[in-house]
This record gives structure tokens, sequence and C-alpha cells, in this order.
């Protein structure tokens, strides 16, 4: 499973600039008996256009091989093969991946990111499991109008069972993966110490980014509080609406909830930051970008700017913002953290995140997507190189067993008696809850697609 930022900005000059410097010419789309051959032409092309590859190369295994050499951050680590000795694709692509740094680049169907991204939809169940603090499987988010939510499940719901199967039987074999896969299945679960057990039937439903979001009034101020789940599909509306909601009520703090948001779109990423950070980042540099040296010095020598602004966008007149994080919490996530962090307050707490400061575009073949590591990005101070992931302020655990919106819910619970008394409850400082492995098939409730793009398996 992968985390995911996709960057937008100076694409077309990007490739303007690698078919004038890279030589050779565009190939036409084989014919007849050609249309699968593929052999060995060492000569790097630039694909005339990034979503229509297969106008330029003779196969999906070149099309791989020119674009690690050519636009992959680490391309002078990339070995020179010949692409045409390799099964498919995804064996060359593995081949080529520099591993020492790189456990973000990826291929997926192109159906599928056309689905998700661009229709802002989803053919699951939508929910996710996680173990608490007794390993003990609950539900830790479900999204709303998904087929879970339609059934009444909410987080921190107690799984006993799926499709009959007794839940740590199925997490000992293994099992939990293919019984999540099925098109329907029921639960077993307890929720608000009542036993029950819905029917799940997945079906394709619009994704609302959205999770949880409230106004508490505490302390005497008004609190704006939501979980924000991607920053993919219709999350620029979503953030809209949120904040719309926020303005018109004149919160005073806000609590952005990213525990379960494993990244997007860095356009999403910029508008958010700029409706927290308002006028303090108003004409400020959001996010700088390094290529690799080709790339770079290419864009040098055209006078290119790199540096991308904060939006144009009205944001609140906040003071400072609490963060809510785990270690899912990642790329376009954390591009928000660091970018904000020069100009404002930025109180993280819960857990370190997963550690992607680097973004990738989206390269298709045919039915294919590919999605290199290009670019690496830092903040207006330059800071970045956060592989290791952004250690919270105040460590608290993901506190599963509580709805979003109860108070009592551990990183909530922090976050609300800080903004009350300045300080951390040493009390929530125990260990994170015990997870599971990175491939262990419980991290996503997910039939397999694009909503899986969380961490490479």
């Amino acid at each position: 499973m992968y985390h995911l930022l996709i960057i937008r900005a100076t694409y077309i000059l990007l490739i303007a600039l690698l078919l004038y410097s890279c030589g050779g010419e565009v190939k036409p789309v084989p014919t007849g008996d050609n249309a699968t051959s593929c052999t060995y032409d060492a000569t790097l092309i630039a694909p005339d256009s990034i979503n229509a590859m297969q106008k330029s190369y003779k196969c999906f295994n070149q099309a791989v091989y020119n674009v690690m050499k050519i636009y992959y951050l680490w391309n002078n680590y990339v070995k020179s093969v010949d692409y045409t000795q390799y099964k498919d694709g995804e064996a060359l692509l593995n081949e080529l991946i520099y591993t020492e740094n790189d456990r973000y680049t990826f291929l997926i169907d192109a159906s599928v990111v056309d689905q998700v991204f661009g229709e802002g939809q989803s053919t699951d169940m939508g929910y996710r499991l996680k173990l608490d603090n007794e390993n003990r499987v609950r539900v830790s988010y479900v999204l709303p109008n998904s087929p879970a939510a339609n059934a009444g499940i909410k987080r921190g719901a107690l799984v006993n069972k799926i499709n009959g199967q007794d839940i740590d039987k199925l997490l000992r074999n293994n099992d939990i993966g293919n019984v999540m896969s099925l098109s329907s299945y029921t639960m077993d679960i307890v929720q608000n110490d009542t036993a029950r057990s819905p029917s799940l039937i997945a079906k394709k439903y619009d994704v609302n980014n959205v999770i949880y979001k409230n106004i508490y009034q505490k302390y005497g101020k008004k609190i704006g509080h939501f979980v924000f789940y991607s920053f993919v599909g219709k999350a620029s509306e979503h953030v809209k609406e949120v904040f719309d909601y926020f303005k018109s009520n004149n919160v005073d703090e806000v609590i952005l909830d990213l525990r379960y948001n494993t990244g997007g779109y860095i356009t999403v990423a910029n508008e958010l930051a700029t409706y927290i950070g308002g006028s303090k980042v108003k004409d400020q540099i959001f996010v700088k970008q390094s290529f690799n040296a080709d790339i770079n010095a290419e864009f040098a020598q055209s006078g290119e700017n790199l540096d991308e602004k904060f939006t144009t966008l009205t944001g609140l007149a906040l003071s400072r913002v609490i963060i809510l994080t785990t270690d899912e919490t990642a790329s376009a996530s954390e591009l928000v953290i660091n970018g904000l962090k020069p100009f404002m307050s930025v109180v993280q707490i819960g857990g370190v995140t997963y550690g992607k400061p680097v973004g990738s575009i989206e390269f298709t073949y045919e039915d294919k997507s590919i999605f290199p590591i290009i670019v690496e990005l830092f903040n207006s101070k330059s800071e970045g190189k956060y592989y290791f992931g952004i250690k919270p302020n105040h460590f608290a655990y993901d506190d599963v067993e509580h709805d979003f919106g109860d108070t009592n819910e551990v990183c909530l619970q922090s976050a609300l008696y800080y903004i009350k008394t300045g300080n951390h409850l040493k009390s929530n400082m125990r260990a994170e809850a015990p997870v599971l492995q990175p491939n262990h098939p419980l991290l996503r409730s997910f039939i397999p697609k694009i909503s899986i793009l969380n961490r490479r398996l």
C-alpha cells in the first residue's frame, strides 16, 4: 500500500524542457504484430504527454524504464538494464527503485486512479480496523455515505467475527484480508455495549473526506474540530465547506485531525494550510521543490521559480493550530504541518508521522499508472527531509475505544486540555496502541484499489 502526494505545478514546462534535452524522436504507436513487441532502445525519450505515454514508447517496460531514468528523484541510482528481460513493468520497477530512500514509488491500474482521484468515489465497505491497547480489534473510522456508515457502524465498535469467522483466528491465519475483500459479508460487533450483526454489501459511493466536524464551546472559546480523511477526489470542496462553517461561527481555535490522512494533492494541502494560516501566510512560500540534478539544471537555465506560495484564499485569524497525528499521517498531511511551522504555532499531538517529504507525478501507459517519486519538498525555511516522520510536541495514543467527538477520547482530550491550560496531559503519555505490521491485511478494510494507497506492501 502507498502514501501519496501528487504534484501538479510546472508540468507543462517540465515536459517541454525534457523533450528538448533528452533527445531522440518520439516513436509512433506500434500496430499489428509489432504492438506487443519490445526491443531494447538505449536512447532516453521523454513522453510527449504524461497521460498518453503509449504515443512515445513501444511497450510498458520501456515506459517504466524511461520515466525512472529521466524523472525519478534518485535517477542517478537507477540501474542501466535491458528492460526487455523483465516479465512485466512491476518486476522492472522493483529492480529500479532506490530502496535506501524510496518506499513510495508504485504502479497501479489507471481505472482505479480515475475513479478515486477524478470522480471522488470508492467501491468498498468504507471503514478501517485497528487494534486497541488490549489487542482487541476495533473500528477506527467509518467514511460517510459508505456501506459501513449506512449499516450504523461507528468508530470504537468491537469486532468479534467477520462472515461468521472468529476475528482472532482470521488474524492468526492471516486470512482477514481475503474475507474483507468479499463483496458482501456480515460482522458481529459490540457497539455501545450492544451486540449487533450488520450485513455489508460493497457499492460505489461518493467519498466525503470530512469524516467528522464539530464546534465545542469551552473555556470561553469556540473550538472547531474536524477529521480529514484525504486530499483527493472532491477534497477541495470539502475543505471549503468546513472552513465556511468555521468562519460563519467565528471559531477561535482549530483542532485538525489528520490521524488517518495518508495524502493526496499538493494543491489541496496548500488550500487547507491557507485557510488555517490566514493573513499570517499571505504572499509567503508554502513549499519549495527540488527535483533531480538534471531537471533542476533545466529549471535553473529556464529561470523557472520552483517555490509555490500559499493560495489567495481567505483564511481564519488563528494564533495557532492543533494537529492530531499517528504513523498513518503522511505526505500531503505532513506538508501542511511543515509548511505552516515557519508562520504560526503548530501544536502536534499524537504519534510520530509516517515520513514522506517527497511527491509524485502520475504517468499513464494504456491501463497502468506509474507514480514515481520526482520531487523533494521543503518549507519556506528549507526545512524538510523528515523521512523518519515528524515528532509530536506531545505523545498521546490513538484511543480507538471512543468515537470522534467524545471528549474522553485521548487525543481530543489532550488537545482540549492544552487549549485550556497551555500544558500537556501527563496521564495520556502512554505508549501508542499496539498496531499491526505494515504488511498486515488488517491495515485497510477496502477491496484492493486506490483506497489502499497507504503503505507499500
